[in-house]
């Protein structure tokens, strides 16, 4: 933790600071303060391990109290995600890519308002800017980029340099509320891509992520596993406890297996050379570790 500490002390100075590991944060062990508040002064965690849960959870995202994004990649192997990253005057955007699918988009301005962190990006900046700016990759040449908002069509970006497009907008037509920005890009072979999100060119409520996906990404899962540990213990003494005090039923000639069952714990637990060594048994693995 000191060198992690002192990693993140590094960077309190840099415009922007992402963070790289292959464990999510909810299943790493650390010492007070923990990792979710050493690397708070970064806008995300990028991380990998879960990756899709088997393709139960497509998409593991989610963001921390100190407002860090905390971002799983499903995996390279089986499902051959990979992701793409930019930063656009500080604003940080990101997708999610399939390999060998064409063309690749990413929308940088304006910013996904889901993905939006207010305590790490200037998203005033928005509002200021002239352009709405996009980057596109191809193994064929980029033949156009169209943008619309709204389901209003904006015309085509025109083409900057390398992989980056740009058209002029009034940020102020989207001052209030949420928009959805769409961008269809296609290249001469023939591929298209269709791309949008949500945003807000004021600042709005943070939205929320899936709840599964934050409980999976930002739960102390650690933690549980004790208290469920505990509880399962002490279900058990009080059970054996329980049974040790109770009085002893009469069996019938028609008893079924769940009389059986109960009365076979009573003789366990009334029978000295039985119950002591379960009891201590149980108490031993208990505190086996901590002794």
């Amino acid at each position: 933790m000191d060198e992690l500490s002192k990693l993140a002390s590094e960077t309190v100075c840099s415009n922007q600071t992402i963070w790289l590991g292959h464990y999510t944060t909810s299943t790493i062990i650390s010492a007070s303060p923990g990792i979710q508040k050493v690397m708070s002064s970064a806008i995300a965690y990028l991380c990998g391990h879960l990756h899709t849960l088997g393709g139960l959870m497509p998409v593991l995202h989610s963001r921390n109290e100190q407002g860090t994004l905390e971002l799983e990649l499903a995996d390279w192997m089986d499902n051959r995600k990979y992701r793409l990253l930019a930063f656009d005057h500080d604003l940080f955007s990101f997708v999610d890519l399939k390999f060998d699918k064409w063309p690749a988009v990413l929308i940088t301005n304006p910013k996904s308002a889901l993905y939006s962190s207010p305590r790490h990006e200037p998203l005033g900046k928005m509002k200021h800017s002239t352009h709405i700016r996009v980057l596109t990759f191809s193994p064929s040449q980029i033949t156009s980029v169209l943008i619309s908002i709204d389901g209003i069509a904006l015309g085509n970006a025109v083409h900057i340099e390398g992989p980056f497009f740009s058209i002029a907008w009034k940020a102020d037509n989207y001052s209030k509320g949420m928009h959805y920005i769409e961008v269809r890009v296609q290249d001469v072979a023939g591929r298209i891509t269709v791309s949008g999100h949500s945003f807000a060119v004021e600042e709005i409520k943070l939205l929320p992520f899936d709840i599964m996906a934050s409980f999976i990404l930002l739960a102390r899962h650690h933690i549980m596993a004790k208290v469920l540990f505990v509880l399962v213990f002490l279900a058990n003494i009080i059970v054996i406890v329980a049974f040790r005090y109770q009085r002893k039923p009469q069996l019938k000639e028609s008893s079924g297996v769940f009389t059986l069952t109960i009365f076979s714990f009573h003789v366990l637990c009334k029978t000295n050379i039985f119950y002591y060594p379960v009891l201590l048994f149980t108490c031993y693995v208990a505190v086996a570790d901590t002794v």
